[in-house]
């Protein structure tokens, strides 16, 4: 991104600010690969940034890096300007090298893990975001999961792969399970929820489970919450969210750019708006499904189909429905289990709060 794109852009931005009486904002960088800009775009982007918008909004950073160029001098600037990054690795060498190869075809493993090692030293705790990690169903989930722990307390976020109705995924597919996501994500979670929910925080199964007891704020990929975000591209043009590229060619254009045109001006571009009203813009079938306020329909890119367009269920519907009906039956487990032992520890107790009156005979549940 030139600086005239970037200068014309924080305009734009504090134009939104202004108009909309925003009090914060978020600014991700995001890629492609953002360290690729350089130190001195970052140098040069985060005060501008702050000096044109500080005394009108509060303004957080974040970044999404895939860590091959995180080394000590990129990690004490970002610690400098307050940026946060998270990084994409999935996980031990051999599932990480399956995607994630530079572009000589040559492993990028040992400097991603160098990255988040890096990150994960004390003094780098205020940026150190989470890690993402694109789900391969054929891997160990249970190994994998242990695989994470050995850095520490880092939340870790599962994604299903960019596979919709057109490009289905590569795996077997049945009515029980979908393609196996679903059922992947299942035996980590029975892993998580038994030993590590203390130890890792896992943002795909604690957003589900908010969701699940009436929540409403999760991350696009679940729930009915309004996406509020936009994307500019390095050229200056307004686009939606980058995974739609993986529908179709020009899914993600508006035809709009920050020279001409507002951030209020992408609004009546269907697959931006369509992120603010969620439920009214979901199948029919999704609107009338008990598990919606969760699932949230799935995924705007995997909804695609090459007949319907994105009105349509997400290709992981059958993955994601086993998923959240094996979570209920787990959180259904463990809220009876404390609910007896409050019971039973609020029964015992009753007399005391009668010091007037006969002590009863209290039931112990425990009985």
């Amino acid at each position: 991104m030139s600086i005239d794109v970037l200068d014309q852009a924080i305009r734009r931005i504090r134009e939104h600010v202004l108009a909309h009486d925003l009090k914060s904002i978020s600014i991700i960088f995001h890629g492609g690969e953002p360290l690729l800009a350089g130190k001195k775009f970052f140098e040069y982007a985060v005060p501008e940034i702050k000096k044109t918008l500080g005394k009108v909004c509060t303004v957080k950073f974040g970044m999404q890096s895939n860590g091959v160029l995180l080394d000590d001098g990129w990690a004490e600037l970002l610690l400098r300007l307050k940026i946060g990054v998270g990084i994409s690795i999935d996980g031990y060498r051999e599932l990480n090298d399956q995607h994630r190869l530079d572009h000589r075809g040559q492993s990028t493993y040992h400097q991603v893990v160098n990255a988040i090692k890096i990150l994960s030293e004390p003094e780098y705790a205020e940026i150190k975001g989470g890690l993402l990690c694109v789900i391969q169903p054929d891997s160990d989930p249970v190994e994998l999961l242990n695989w994470f722990r050995r850095f520490g307390r880092i939340p870790v976020d599962f994604l299903f792969p960019h596979f919709n109705h057109e490009r289905t995924p590569p795996s077997a597919f049945d009515q029980n399970h979908g393609y196996g996501y679903g059922l992947w994500l299942s035996r980590v979670f029975d892993h998580w929820w038994g030993n590590d929910v203390h130890e890792i925080k896992i943002r795909t199964f604690e957003d589900l489970m908010h969701l699940m007891i009436g929540g409403r704020h999760a991350v696009e990929s679940y729930g009915l919450s309004a996406v509020q975000l936009a994307v500019v591209q390095t050229d200056g043009a307004y686009e939606a969210v980058d995974s739609l590229k993986s529908t179709y060619d020009g899914a993600v254009s508006t035809a709009k750019n920050i020279f001409a045109h507002s951030f209020n001006d992408i609004l009546s571009e269907h697959l931006v708006a369509s992120r603010f009203e969620r439920f009214e813009n979901l199948s029919k079938t999704c609107q009338h499904c008990r598990l919606v306020k969760a699932c949230g329909g799935g995924y705007v890119p995997h909804r695609y189909h090459p007949a319907l367009g994105f009105n349509s269920p997400t290709v992981y519907c059958r993955d994601l429905m086993f998923l959240i009906e094996h979570i209920e039956s787990r959180l259904s487990v463990r809220l009876d289990e404390e609910m007896r032992e409050r019971m039973r520890l609020n029964l015992t107790a009753t007399p005391a709060f009668f010091p007037d009156r006969e002590p009863a005979v209290v039931p112990s549940i425990a009985e």
